[in-house]
């Protein structure tokens, strides 16, 4: 194998963050099935007449050439697959669903570290993301996306047996544990006093985001109430995981014309 063919290597990629450097270049944050997460110079996008304008855009699947640099790699080809066109119209429709995709890149971009592949996680983003572009709503794509990915990452609780006697839960009020990172029984509530309330309903729900695909899931009428409830739960349990808040809510308030 020549020289050059050790620098250059080919995959598919979604661009997750961006940001401008120089007059004409870009650093993406992108994630792929074969090497999960990495960074890339993409040089002279911002030209007008560059070749990789347009293939690049955030939320956008692509193929991707990339040549090995010293200190990042260099995008030297693009070409999309998927668009996610449901997350680019030009009017106030889009708004739910981009601020859905910055959340979850964020997310995925705060839990996972550069260089680590899991094709798992590759696939649900594009699922999220398609299912967003398609006008699933963003708030239960958000938590199946957040429920999923702690799962996959080796954070998800078991939600059929208490994590402090190991009995199977009955369908009673449960305690959700952060501590111990999974629901207590009644008998066991002692083991975290902090723990908190989990109704009979959200636990039924958490159990079928971790079998079902979330637009299954999104077919249900579900109260706004079990919808608070679950998403502090999984707000909480990412923080954690992350010890950092998260800036996506700002950025669909901006996106909204909010102050």
């Amino acid at each position: 194998m020549t020289r050059l063919a050790e620098r250059i290597y080919r995959t598919e990629g979604i661009v997750l963050r961006r940001m401008e450097l120089g007059e004409a270049d870009r650093i993406l944050t992108l994630y792929t099935p074969q090497y999960g997460k990495l960074r890339a110079m993409a040089k002279g996008i911002r030209r007008p007449a560059s070749k990789l304008r347009g293939h690049l855009e955030l939320f956008t699947r692509a193929k991707l050439m990339l040549a090995r640099g010293r200190n990042l790699d260099v995008i030297t080809a693009a070409e999309t697959t998927e668009a996610f066109r449901g997350l680019r119209a030009e009017d106030s429709s889009s708004l739910e669903p981009v601020g859905g995709a910055y959340r979850i890149a964020e997310r995925l971009d705060r839990l996972t570290e550069d260089g680590v592949e899991n094709r798992a996680v590759w696939d649900l983003l594009v699922a999220a993301l398609g299912a967003l572009s398609d006008g699933v709503p963003p708030r239960m794509v958000g938590l199946h996306f957040d429920l999923r990915l702690l799962g996959y990452l080796g954070y998800q609780p078991n939600l059929d047996s208490c994590a402090g006697c190991d009995r199977p839960l009955e369908p009673i009020e449960n305690r959700y544990s952060f501590e111990l990172g999974g629901v207590l029984c009644p008998d066991c509530r002692s083991h975290d006093p902090a723990a908190d309330p989990l109704s009979v309903n959200a636990l039924k729900l958490l159990r079928l985001m971790a079998r079902q695909d979330a637009r299954v899931v999104a077919r249900l009428r579900l109260p706004e109430g079990l919808l608070d409830e679950l998403e502090g739960l999984l707000n909480r349990s990412v923080r954690l995981t992350t010890d950092r808040d998260f800036a996506a809510p700002a950025v669909l308030r901006s996106l909204q014309g909010e102050s």
